[in-house]
């Protein structure tokens, strides 16, 4: 049962950073709330990292990958989440390539340095997530004392 609502949870966390991607993008905050898209990003490397977390400590995928121990499936976690991002912005270039230039519609990459911010902020998303977790699950006198 536990697992039916981690999972029910992962689903509504998409589907509102779905909705809220489909929304800029089609109200044009992306243009006009140059901020939007990096919250955006932000969001997503954090739930995607928390996606692999789970799924590497709390399942038996987890126990089956050989993983090693928890710093080694943080780091992949980490490494994970950024090449799900990067794989994001290459999805972004064929839309923009194929769609956007064909029916003229709004492209959803601007430039290289939009590319790269979202990569850093797929990036801090994720950091902050494994950084949490890792605090959150140590035994670290430092962290219990402040929480």
């Amino acid at each position: 049962m536990a697992k039916l609502k981690v999972i029910i949870l992962f689903s509504a966390i998409f589907l509102i950073i779905f909705t809220l991607h489909l929304f800029g993008y089609f109200k044009g905050l992306y243009y006009s709330l140059h901020f939007y898209d990096k919250i955006l990003h932000l969001s997503a490397g954090a739930y995607i990292s928390a996606i692999i977390i789970w799924v590497l400590f709390k399942t038996k995928i987890g126990d089956t990958l050989k993983t090693g121990n928890r710093f080694t499936k943080l780091i992949l976690t980490i490494a994970l989440t950024i090449t799900i991002g990067a794989l994001w912005e290459f999805l972004e270039f064929f839309w923009d390539s194929y769609f956007a230039n064909k029916f003229g519609l709004p492209p959803l990459q601007i430039n290289n340095t939009d590319t790269i911010l979202d990569l850093i902020f797929d990036t801090i998303g994720t950091i902050l997530t494994v950084g949490s977790y890792y605090l959150i699950t140590s035994k670290s006198k430092l962290f219990k004392r402040f929480f």
